[in-house]
């Protein structure tokens, strides 16, 4: 029975099948095939929106007026308001009280107005003295100021006096003090005005005026001056004028003829920067009623940034005109003879010192080297030829062996260096530097002198000061009454110095309210004459207390 099956299953379910004649199909291969594969292409990174909104989009919007009841009731808040920060309390008095050996006393009172928008003032007594006996030196002053701002101007009034004693008489048992004791008192009331905003394309400017009298009608000074930017629209030019008026021996009581000298100078000068160097091309035209009447001379300036922010370097030439007034000598040297000027003397031989203007033209190039944020270094190297030339001749008669003022025609080389580095922030280093070389003689006056302090603060409670003074060697001749004529025949000739000065000042800070100071001066204890003839002070101290408030 399953034969039988089997067999009728394959005779009705069975398909027929054909096989297909495949043909031999030919393959070349390419011995020089090489493959390629193609760039890629960077996928864009930057994801894109589109927007499948239409482009007219319109919103409607419905308004219901309810009222809602509620059980509670809130406080209205009010707007908040921003207030600026709290200003630190301003300390602006202060007075201050020292003593020393020597006699020493010093004081100082600082009352200053307090904070303003517009307006301020203040006034400054200042007192120094040593010796209270017939020698004294002492040195006095009082500087008041006011100052107001304004939208356009600030003006700024200053009404200051300085008195300065100073005994040079060496023979002391015959001592009269009204009689050998140098007496200069300064009277000065100043008025500045300049712009409160610097303004492309605005007038912009910065006038002086201040009038002066020294001892009493012995020198007045009218002095005026300005310097302008902007005045011509679109064209950087600035221009600076001054004029000055001095008038010697006013007094009645003076020997001596009036006399008056007025100084004028105007100098323009165009800024342009020109392949990256930034120059200043102008002139100075002055006039002098005195000696030779007028002066034209160029007066240039090229600086460039070598490196950006850091590195400048800057040359050019320029004229300077000084009068060497009284007030200007004895400021320098407070030992010479004071003839004419309103004070007792004992002799009666009588003569004027020489008051010349000096000229300078001079030739520089500096460069400032910015060597980090905390450190800087800058260099000056000059060459001057110099018309009156003052320096110092002591001038010997037979009550007093005082100095005069001498002037020399000559050419100076000067090389100047300032450092500066705030180490850290307990230690900095200040050092200055001047070297000077001249083609004649010249007196009482160093060819080298430099200055380096290293200030130490701990913790703004405890300030150190440490100080190096040093001052070269310097030529000093003396001439007498029988040699006024020049050239003057020297009856002493000789080198003074060098001279070495270590200070030491030490500040103690207990409060913002309460100081201390010790300093202690000349601490080598050198005692060479500075000007030689009159005696210098050995190692001196200074203790006093200062209080703010």
């Amino acid at each position: 029975m399953n034969l039988n099956s089997f067999l009728f299953f394959i005779l009705f379910f069975s398909y027929s099948a054909f096989g297909q004649n495949i043909e031999t199909t030919e393959i070349n291969i390419l011995e020089d095939f090489t493959p390629k594969i193609v760039d890629g292409k960077k996928i864009n990174d930057r994801a894109e929106y589109h927007d499948s909104l239409s482009s007219d989009r319109l919103q409607k919007y419905e308004f219901f007026e309810f009222t809602l009841q509620s059980n509670y009731k809130t406080k209205l808040l009010a707007p908040a308001t921003i207030k600026a920060p709290l200003l630190t309390k301003l300390y602006s008095n202060s007075i201050c009280f020292g003593f020393g050996n020597y006699w020493k006393t010093k004081a100082d009172i600082i009352y200053n107005s307090t904070r303003s928008i517009n307006k301020s003032y203040g006034i400054h007594f200042h007192h120094y003295s040593d010796k209270y006996l017939p020698a004294k030196n002492s040195k006095n002053s009082m500087n008041a100021f006011y100052k107001r701002i304004y939208s356009s101007n600030i003006y700024k009034i200053n009404l200051s006096y300085n008195r300065r004693t100073a005994f040079y008489e060496q023979n002391r048992s015959s001592l009269i003090k009204e009689n050998f004791r140098n007496r200069f008192a300064l009277t000065k009331l100043s008025l500045n005005i300049y712009s409160n905003k610097n303004i492309n394309n605005r007038v912009n400017h910065n006038t002086n005026i201040f009038i002066s009298d020294f001892n009493e009608f012995s020198e007045n000074h009218f002095h005026a001056s300005s310097k302008i930017r902007n005045l011509f629209k679109n064209l950087p030019i600035t221009i600076r004028t001054r004029f000055d008026s001095y008038l010697n021996y006013n007094s009645n009581s003076s020997s001596f003829k009036s006399s008056n000298v007025n100084y004028f100078d105007f100098s323009p000068n165009y800024a342009l920067n020109k392949y990256d160097i930034d120059m200043s091309l102008g002139f100075n035209f002055v006039f002098k009623s005195l000696g030779s009447n007028f002066y034209l001379m160029p007066n240039v300036k090229f600086s460039k940034e070598l490196v950006k922010d850091i590195i400048i370097i800057e040359t050019g030439f320029l004229q300077s005109h000084i009068k060497n007034s009284l007030q200007r000598i004895s400021a320098i040297n407070p030992y010479i003879h004071s003839y004419g000027m309103n004070q007792s003397i004992d002799d009666a031989d009588k003569f004027n010192q020489t008051l010349n203007f000096t000229k300078e033209n001079k030739f520089y190039f500096s460069l400032r080297n910015i060597l980090s944020e905390n450190e800087i270094l800058k260099t000056s190297f000059g060459y001057s030829s110099i018309y009156n030339f003052m320096h110092f001749i002591r001038f010997d008669n037979p009550s007093y062996s005082r100095y005069v003022s001498n002037y020399i025609d000559l050419s100076q080389y000067n090389l100047d260096v300032e450092y500066f580095n705030k180490i850290n922030s307990l230690l900095s280093l200040e050092f200055t530097c001047g070297i000077y070389k001249w083609n004649k003689e010249v007196f009482n006056k160093p060819s080298f002198k430099c200055d380096l302090q290293t200030p130490i603060a701990l913790r703004k409670k405890i300030n150190i000061i440490p100080s190096i003074l040093y001052y070269s060697k310097k030529r000093f001749v003396a001439s007498s009454i029988n040699q006024i004529a020049t050239p003057y025949v020297f009856q002493i000739d000789q080198e003074v110095g060098p001279y070495l000065y270590v200070n030491l000042l030490l500040e103690y800070n207990y409060s913002k309210y309460l100081s201390a100071f010790l300093n202690f001066y000349n601490i080598t204890n050198n005692t060479q004459d500075l000007w030689l003839g009159y005696d210098e002070q050995g190692l001196n101290i200074l203790f006093g207390i200062r209080t703010s408030f």
